[in-house]
């Protein structure tokens, strides 16, 4: 039996919970007759629309006129929102906000607020949650709060409010209306945060067409075309990013929980698929979001957006009065695809808060809709007898009961308890009941198992980071064993006792820099690399991330500045841009300079001239990502364009093949080449033509590529089913012509700088390419089992496998040789 945390919150609803169980048995009955985990597509669904009695039911499953599909689903859908989920998300964000010592677990953003009708419904929802006033002075009442500097006066130093409602909306008069209603209503004297702007994926400005035959104006759009003659007003645009920031200047009390977003619902007239596909970056964190989807209005295919969301993580469901039907990965039908409005309601797949409310609602009979890999064919009529459950336990006591097959594998089994207990997935064991750790190659039966059994998810923080001749890696402590070239990082025993709660590693050529906990820094290694950083140490304080040239660091705070450090001729030294580092959102070097993305989408650039980019500057607008080879960089813009600067012979001149730069999707880059994966699944590629920039020979067969990876002359491109295709520099591992047969399945691929080493779906590795750069892993080939993912210094590898075991290879003296600290990397 399943243990959740909440279970004595939701025993108190005892009306709710009878209601769910006799819903669960009725539908569960229907259900048990199934064969297959597809009951859950459109076969319920057509039970549902059969039942609401409407003789056309049948168009909303087939191919009908709009106009008819339009009455049916008007009749049956009415006007079913994130309203229906509103109660059972105020229970799970009570519970979360009381095991957060009454701080907020993040925001409530109404994206499209209108006057604020969802907004009232809010904060009556949540009821007590806004029980705690935030005494605010009287001048303030009725300000507008668009700037962190007005909210930071507003609210700064005051209490904490226990919910934060963020009201964002562009039309001039509906925020006119809704300051109005904050004010009759006292929402200003709670924590509620209204923002004058229009949401979307990349910051700016721009006109907003506002209609006139409302009283007021609930179509207003950003997606307006010429010949359009409703009004138009400017506006500021804004990210979710920008959401964030407004809150923490207006609420300084919530501290790092205002970086995360608990709900956040999206009504914004077609820009909605912007929006959702920023989600897929993770920054800021969205736990819960609602989206309405209109055909009149969306230039997106919902089933695009939809999948694009899957991709990201995130479980999607179409609400109805009554029930929620998963619509992701093997849930969705184009009946789904209703053609006037409806309404999405979107989770983190493996969030046990996301089960808990679809248990909550009749359409999941109580059933999380997992994959065909996650059993819940087991629940729809499979045959039981060669099927159990097992329970698995984190050792914080939270539990999870699974479904299992005799033949699976534990490795299998470790991946989907992962994903159930929401903890990632990085390296994890699996303990049996006497505490012996599995092994993630044997199947079930194998390893003795039967239905019933109890076994731990053991959780480790463990890392392993490696540069041009040394690992570092991080132990399940937080403290950290080195090994490889002494000079080059291989030997940090001088600053051994600083390095605890190591969160993480970046690297040089011959230094390393480790973030800790309290978001200070530690470095060593090379001075010359930036192993010594004394200059800057004071000013190292709330770091976020680091990323580094050949020579240089460069380490974000938590303020949006920038401090750096190492060789100046490689970057170390910013101080001729330091006044333009403001709201950096990320960084991205080549071997000689650096590129930052501000919170504006443009680019500012220092190090070496090869990285300038004065000459592009113009064009750099609405960036969203910059790849680099060792001396270009390449920038993928908001409307998947790219734009390229720096040493032409190394990818920094991307004219001779601009036309085919459309909707590009990520970059990867050899030392002086780049290779583009577009949103068709196929590939172009530019600047040196035997390091990569000629894939010419292999063009026919870059088919549905997911990922590239690429050694300094070559590149390696996993395709969708598994395979790989291989080009550059031969002997850097250009051709996998001798290992292609064993090239199925493949998971990962990692690279040194002359070799590859690919993770199959049976944790083996194949390993081709140089063989002095660990190309070669035929003496380790038996240890190689299991492995859960490969690092690599510039000469060899490093695989770690499921119990926590390092094994490497290739040249010793870069890291190949790890017997010095085995006893060390045993005790993970």
């Amino acid at each position: 039996m399943s243990r959740w945390p909440w279970s004595p919150l939701l025993r108190h609803k005892q009306g709710l919970m009878a209601w769910w169980l006799t819903a669960s048995a009725t539908l569960l009955q229907a259900v048990a007759a199934q064969s297959s985990w597809q009951i859950w597509g459109t076969e319920v669904f057509a039970e549902f629309l059969e039942s609401a009695g409407c003789e056309q039911c049948s168009y909303l499953l087939s191919e009908p006129t709009r106009q008819a599909r339009f009455e049916v689903s008007s009749n049956i859908f009415g006007c079913a929102d994130i309203d229906v989920l509103l109660p059972s998300i105020h229970w799970l964000y009570q519970a979360a906000r009381q095991r957060n010592g009454g701080i907020p677990p993040g925001l409530l953003v109404d994206g499209g607020a209108n006057v604020g009708r969802a907004t009232a419904r809010w904060i009556a929802s949540f009821g007590d949650a806004f029980g705690r006033r935030v005494s605010r002075n009287d001048s303030h009442a009725s300000c507008v709060v668009c700037a962190g500097a007005d909210a930071s006066e507003a609210a700064g130093g005051l209490e904490t409010p226990t919910v934060v409602v963020v009201a964002v909306e562009p039309s001039a008069s509906n925020f006119k209306l809704l300051l109005q209603h904050a004010v009759e209503h006292g929402w200003n004297e709670e924590g509620f945060l209204p923002l004058e702007a229009a949401l979307s994926d990349v910051a700016g400005h721009a006109q907003l067409a506002v209609s006139k035959d409302f009283s007021i104006d609930e179509i207003a759009t950003l997606l307006w075309k010429d010949g359009d003659h409703r009004d138009k007003q400017p506006v500021e645009v804004i990210t979710l990013s920008r959401v964030v920031a407004e809150a923490k200047a207006a609420f300084p009390g919530l501290g790092r929980d205002a970086d995360k977003i608990y709900l956040l619902k999206l009504d914004i007239e077609g820009s909605e698929p912007a929006v959702l596909r920023s989600l897929a970056a993770g920054d800021p964190p969205v736990k819960f979001v609602s989206f309405e989807y209109a055909s009149n209005v969306w230039k997106d295919k919902l089933p695009h957006v939809i999948e694009d969301l899957f991709r990201a993580k995130y479980f999607c469901f179409l609400i109805t009065s009554e029930h929620l039907f998963p619509v992701s990965g093997p849930f969705w039908s184009n009946a789904f695809e209703i053609p006037m409005w409806s309404n999405f309601f979107c989770g983190r797949d493996g969030d046990p808060d996301l089960e808990v409310l679809v248990q909550l609602h009749s359409g999941a009979v109580g059933l999380w809709p997992r994959m065909p890999g996650m059993y819940l064919a087991g629940f729809a009529g499979r045959d039981q007898h060669t099927s159990g459950l097992l329970e698995v336990s984190l050792l914080s006591g939270r539990t999870v009961s699974l479904e299992a097959e005799p033949d699976e594998s534990v490795k299998a089994l470790r991946s989907r308890a992962q994903k159930a207990l929401a903890v990632g997935t990085g390296t994890a064991k699996l303990l049996d009941s006497s505490g012996g750790v599995l092994d993630g190659s044997t199947t079930l039966e194998e390893s003795g198992l039967q239905s019933g059994d109890t076994l731990t998810l053991k959780i480790s923080s463990f890392q392993v980071r490696g540069h041009d001749s040394a690992f570092a890696a991080i132990l399940g402590d937080g403290s950290v064993v080195t090994w490889g070239d002494a000079d080059g990082g291989g030997n940090s025993s001088h600053v051994q006792g600083q390095l605890k709660d190591v969160q993480q590693i970046k690297a040089t050529m011959n230094a390393f820099a480790a973030i800790l906990g309290d978001g200070s820094v530690v470095t060593w290694g090379s001075a010359d690399s930036g192993g010594d950083s004394s200059a800057v140490q004071d000013q190292l304080k709330d770091v976020q991330q680091i990323q580094a040239t050949n020579n240089a660091f460069a380490a974000i705070l938590g303020d949006g500045s920038v401090v750096t450090w190492g060789s100046s001729a490689a970057g170390g030294d910013s101080r001729a841009v330091q006044d333009q580092l403001v709201g950096v959102q990320q960084i991205q070097a080549t071997g000689f300079a650096f590129a930052a993305i501000l919170g504006d989408g443009s680019v500012v650039t220092w190090g070496d001239d090869s990285g300038d980019s004065c000459e592009v500057e113009h064009q750099l607008k609405c960036v969203q990502q910059i790849q680099a080879s060792q001396y270009a960089f390449a920038a993928i813009l908001g409307d998947g364009s790219v734009v390229t600067w720096g040493d032409a012979g190394a990818g920094g001149d991307s004219s001779a093949v601009q036309g085919q730069l459309q909707d590009v999707q990520q970059i990867r880059a050899t030392e002086i080449a780049f290779a583009a994966i577009l949103g068709d699944g196929s590939v172009v590629t530019w600047g040196d033509a035997d390091g990569g920039g000629n894939s010419s020979q292999v063009q026919d067969k870059l088919k549905d590529v997911q990922q590239i990876q690429a050694t300094i002359d070559a590149f390696a491109a996993v395709l969708g089913d598994g395979s790989v295709v291989t080009w550059g520099s031969s002997g850097l591992g250009g051709d996998s012509s001798s290992v292609q047969a064993q090239l199925k399945d493949v998971q990962l691929i990692q690279a040194t700088g002359m070799a590859f080493a690919a993770i199959l779906g049976d944790g083996s590795v194949v390993t081709w390419g140089s063989a002095d750069s660990g190309g070669d892993s035929s003496a380790v080939q038996d240890q190689l089992k299991d492995v859960q993912q490969i690092q690599a210094t510039n000469n060899a590898f490093a695989a770690i496998l499921g119990d926590g075991s390092v094994v490497t290879w290739g040249n010793a003296g870069s890291g190949g040789d790890s017997s010095a600290v085995q006893a060390q990397l045993s005790n993970t």
